[in-house]
């Protein structure tokens, strides 16, 4: 019997390394902030995690726009998103209107949750533990269920309307990546528990600049 296999289209996520070298102004204002929490701007009003310390990044926000501009054509080129915007008149640019890094501790987390605007990405700059010693935390996690400590994981529904996941391991060898995504991609970072240094990310979002 002759069959064929139909999928259903759907969108998905880029992934992508960054050097050293490219991150350094980004790495450079983080360890100012990580010196004085208290001069650096608050980000914690505007967000969902259960982070004690969020800030704005302000003095390398244009070098992160440049990093991240180049993934828009590269998304659009595989997931052709940008056209789902069919409301504006006229074609107008995309910007990074805002990104911050978090300095996550032992036991905190960000609920599953979206972001604003067109576009948004996380940046992993510091993972400091294994993913290894952190499935120990709770060996018992049966064999079906994905054991998700220390890991950022999308959620999405699929054809049947159910709630499907994709979770992405994170530990010392994920530092310097980063995942780029529509800002409406519901996404969850999962809490920590065998490091007491900070686990620190980047996010941001881009918008249309319609002025």
């Amino acid at each position: 019997m002759e069959h064929n296999v139909v999928n259903f289209k759907n969108i998905g996520f880029l992934s992508v390394q960054f050097t050293d070298d490219q991150l350094k102004p980004v790495k450079e204002e983080i360890e100012k902030i990580r010196s004085n929490f208290e001069l650096a701007k608050e980000a914690n009003h505007k967000l969902a995690g259960h982070i004690n310390h969020e800030y704005d990044l302000i003095e390398s926000l244009p070098h992160l726009e440049k990093l991240f501009s180049p993934l828009i054509d590269i998304y659009d080129f595989h997931f052709d998103y940008t056209k789902e915007f069919s409301m504006l008149s006229k074609d107008v640019p995309i910007y990074l209107d805002s990104a911050w890094v978090n300095f996550q501790q032992k036991h905190e987390f960000n609920p599953p949750h979206n972001h604003s605007g067109i576009f948004s990405f996380a940046l992993w700059i510091n993972i400091p533990y294994s993913y290894d010693n952190e499935r120990k935390v709770f060996p018992k996690v049966g064999s079906k269920t994905i054991n998700s400590t220390g890991s950022f994981t999308f959620q999405y529904t699929n054809a049947l309307g159910r709630i499907g996941t994709y979770t992405i391991n994170l530990d010392t060898t994920s530092q310097n990546c980063a995942v780029f995504f529509p800002a409406e991609m519901v996404h969850e970072v999962s809490p920590f528990y065998t490091s007491d240094e900070y686990r620190i990310s980047v996010s941001g979002n881009f918008k249309f600049k319609t002025a």
